[in-house]
C-alpha cells in the first residue's frame, strides 16, 4: 500500500467539496443517453486515505512493494484489543476507561474489558470512554455488586444489557462471583477432595454422611482403596477374613462402615494400623452376626465408632452394644454350689455379675437365702446359694436364680 507518487500528482490535498446526492456508480448506457459517472479525484483521495491510515493506524510503513498490509493492518489492531480493552482510570467503585475508537453510548451486547485499578468495596458503575453518562455494574443474577467482584489488577469483562441499561458482570480474574437464579451444573469433585474447587449439590449430599456407595464381601477379600466411604456389607454362614484395603496414601478421615447381616462371625484385619476402640487395641476385629461398626482412619490407626450390636432377645440371652459392652442374663434351677455358662463368651474382660432368687415368696426371719458369685472368668461363673436360719448361714441343697452379668 503506498500513496500516489505519479508526477502529475498535486502535494497538497484538494479542498472538499459540499455534499451532494448520494447515489451509485454506473457505467452509463448510451442507448438511453444515461451518462457514465465521473471518478473524481476528491472521491479517490478518499478510498487511498481511508486505507493508508488504516495501515499506519495498526503502526506499519506504507510500502510500495507490499500488498497485504491491510489484512495486516486489521490482524494488528484487533489482536491489539485497543478496541475493547482499556486501562481503568476511575476510581473505587466509579470505574471508568477509554477506548480507541470511541464510542460515545454503549449499545445492546457491547463488550469492554479493563484492568482494575482498585477494588471495589460496594454497588459500581463504569463509564464508557470519559463519558459523563455512568451505568451501573451488576451481577450475573442482575444485583448490584457488593465488594470484592473487581479486586485490583483483576482483568474485568462487561457487557451491557440495554433492558437493564446496565453493564452486567460476566467475570473478573480474582474476584468473587454473583451466580443468578436457576440451576448451575458442574462437575462433581472426587469423594474426599479437599481442593478449593466449587462443591457441587453432589458433593455435599455425600460429605454429610450418605456413603459413596455399597459392596458386599462374602468370602476372603482384600480391599481396595475404592472401597473407602462406603457401605460394606460382609455376608456368609461361613466364617471368613476379610483384609482393610493400604492406607498409606488415604486421607485421614476416611471410613467404611461394616455390616453383617448373616450368621456368621467375620474377622476384620489392617494392612496399616490397629483398631482402636471399645476397649481394646487390635490389628483384627470381629464383626459377629447382626454387629455393624465403623471404623475411620486418623492418619495412622483406625479408630471405632459407632455401630449397631446384636441381641439374643430370650431367656438366657445378651444385648451387644455398640460401645463394645455386652449385658448377658439368665434364669437357672442350681443345686448347691453350681457353674454357670453365660450364652456368649466375653472377648476380653467381665465387670460384674450378680444373682438373686428368682422367687422369694415362703421368706421370713429364719427363712431367707441369698446367692453369692465367684471365680468369676469370661465364659461362666459359680454360684452359692446360702440359706439365713435365723441364727446361721448354710449352703441351700437347691435353688432357682436370677443372674445378670456385664463386661465386653
Amino acid at each position: 500500500m503506498y500513496q500516489i507518487d505519479e508526477s502529475t500528482a498535486v502535494t497538497t490535498q484538494p479542498t472538499s467539496t459540499a455534499l451532494g446526492t448520494v447515489g451509485f456508480f454506473t457505467d452509463g448506457n448510451a442507448a438511453t443517453g444515461e451518462e457514465a459517472t465521473i471518478v473524481p479525484a476528491e472521491f479517490l483521495n478518499m478510498v487511498m486515505l481511508e486505507l493508508l491510515n488504516t495501515v499506519e493506524g495498526a503502526g506499519l510503513t506504507p510500502s510500495k512493494s507490499a500488498f497485504n498490509q491491510l489484512f495486516s493492518a486489521i490482524q494488528t489492531i484487533s489482536q491489539g484489543g485497543a478496541m475493547t480493552y482499556a486501562a481503568d482510570t476511575g476510581a473505587s467503585n466509579a470505574y471508568k476507561a477509554t477506548y480507541s475508537p470511541t464510542v460515545t453510548a454503549p449499545s445492546d451486547g457491547m463488550t469492554r474489558a479493563f484492568k482494575v485499578k482498585t477494588t471495589n468495596t460496594g454497588a459500581s458503575t463504569f463509564a464508557l470512554d470519559g463519558s459523563a453518562t455512568t451505568y451501573p455494574i451488576v451481577g450475573l443474577g442482575g444485583l448490584a455488586l457488593t465488594g470484592s467482584e473487581l479486586p485490583a489488577n483483576g482483568i474485568a469483562v462487561v457487557r451491557f444489557n440495554s433492558t437493564l441499561a446496565a453493564w452486567v458482570l460476566i467475570y473478573c480474574t480474582g474476584g468473587a462471583s454473583q451466580l443468578g437464579s436457576g440451576s448451575y451444573l458442574a462437575a462433581t469433585p472426587a469423594q474426599f477432595d479437599s481442593s478449593t474447587l466449587a462443591a457441587t449439590t453432589a458433593f455435599v449430599q455425600r460429605a454429610l454422611g450418605n456413603t459413596a456407595g455399597a459392596v458386599v464381601y462374602k468370602v476372603a477379600s482384600t480391599q481396595t482403596v475404592a472401597d473407602l466411604g462406603k457401605l460394606i456389607e460382609v455376608s456368609s454362614t461361613t466364617a471368613f477374613v476379610l483384609t482393610l484395603p493400604p492406607m498409606t496414601s488415604a486421607m485421614a478421615g476416611s471410613k467404611m462402615t461394616f455390616w453383617n447381616p448373616n450368621t456368621a462371625t467375620v474377622t476384620l484385619t489392617t494392612q496399616n494400623g490397629v483398631f482402636y476402640g471399645f476397649g481394646s487395641t487390635s490389628s483384627s476385629y470381629s464383626l459377629s452376626a447382626g454387629q455393624s461398626v465403623t471404623a475411620i482412619w486418623d492418619g495412622t490407626n483406625f479408630i471405632l465408632t459407632s455401630g449397631s450390636g446384636n441381641a439374643t432377645l430370650s431367656t438366657p440371652g445378651y444385648q451387644k452394644l455398640p460401645s463394645g459392652v455386652i449385658i448377658q442374663w439368665g434364669y437357672s434351677a442350681i443345686t448347691g454350689q453350681t457353674t454357670l455358662t453365660y450364652p456368649l463368651a466375653f472377648p476380653h474382660s467381665i465387670f460384674a455379675v450378680v444373682a438373686c432368687e428368682r422367687a422369694s415368696t415362703g421368706w421370713s426371719t429364719s427363712n431367707v437365702t441369698f446367692y453369692g458369685t465367684g471365680s468369676v472368668n469370661t465364659t461362666n461363673f459359680v454360684v452359692t446359694p446360702a440359706n439365713w436360719t435365723g441364727s446361721a448361714f448354710s449352703i441351700s441343697a437347691a435353688g432357682n436364680v436370677w443372674w445378670i452379668a456385664i463386661g465386653y
